[in-house]
């Protein structure tokens, strides 16, 4: 086991020593509001408007460029929140920093977080100091339950680049009231574009002063099918005779500020001969701030 987490630990340190992390850049951390217009042919642009009549449109795209648009062609317009980076601009949207409940290997950005309430009775949030790092915990709120789960899951992303991110972290949870308490130790890669992005990962579970040496391995992505929906999948193997897998399916429906999660949870075991297969709703429910 020990061989294990060092060959682990020498994986999340040895990339961002060949592929080190460009300087952070300030803009990142400043929220800007924009305006979002969408044309008859389909055309999309995002910055600010400095002038309008009932015959022209002066608008300045976020990468400065200044248009003149028949306000006639204008299909939809809405305000939209994010930052410039690199000269583009990124929607604001921290909940890329999980799937469904899992982590990714991206940060949730300097000075912004989310709370979201998972299936009605689990409550968690995450906020972003900056530096890579990403504070999240939460709890539960069973009615009539004598004991209630608390965690605390901090990950600190080594590695963030437009598409290689890289990324360790541990989820420590306990019942309140009591000196037991245990979770699991992982390390994360995500890849890809921010519309289509693939993660990987490795777990150990730990508890009781000691670490399973038995990996948890982790699949996840998150795919775009528009400019508000994605196709969300979170999946779990323990490599071990019987042990089977968790699998996931669903949609993340994003707002400006809210975002919904909708999907369906199932175990490889819970397949019965001639039954089909029993599926778990999960809802997610996120307030971005």
């Amino acid at each position: 086991m020990k061989q294990t987490l060092f060959v682990l630990l020498l994986i999340l340190l040895a990339v961002p020593v060949q592929a080190q992390v460009p300087a952070a850049d300030s803009s990142r951390s400043n929220i800007v509001e924009f305006v979002e217009i969408l044309l008859d042919d389909g055309s999309k642009l995002v910055g600010t408007v400095l002038s309008e009549t009932e015959s022209d449109l002066l608008f300045r795209t976020a990468s400065g460029v200044e248009l003149q648009i028949d306000p006639t062609t204008i299909k939809r317009r809405r305000m939209v929140e994010g930052r410039m980076y690199q000269g583009s601009f990124e929607p604001f949207d921290p909940t890329l920093s999980r799937t469904l409940f899992a982590p990714t290997a991206r940060s949730v950005p300097a000075g912004t977080g989310y709370v979201v309430l998972h299936e009605v009775f689990f409550l968690s949030g995450a906020w972003g100091p900056g530096a890579g790092v990403t504070f999240s915990g939460g709890l539960s709120l069973i009615p009539g339950a004598g004991e209630q789960l608390v965690w605390f899951a901090p990950k600190f992303t080594f590695v963030e680049r437009e598409r290689v991110s890289v990324a360790g972290g541990l989820l420590a949870g306990t019942l309140i009231g009591s000196s037991d308490a245990g979770g699991v130790l992982y390390g994360v890669s995500s890849f890809g574009s921010r519309a289509r992005t693939g993660t990987v990962g490795v777990g150990f579970l730990f508890g009781g002063g000691e670490v399973d040496d038995t990996p948890i391995i982790l699949f996840s992505g998150d795919w775009a099918l528009g400019d508000r929906t994605s196709l969300i999948s979170e999946n779990y193997a323990l490599p071990t005779e019987g042990s089977g897998s968790v699998i996931s399916l669903g949609l993340r429906f994003r707002g400006s500020r809210l975002t919904m999660d909708l999907a369906g949870i199932t175990h490889t075991t819970l397949v019965k001969d001639g039954q089909g297969m029993a599926i778990i709703p999960w809802v997610g429910i996120t307030r971005n701030f």
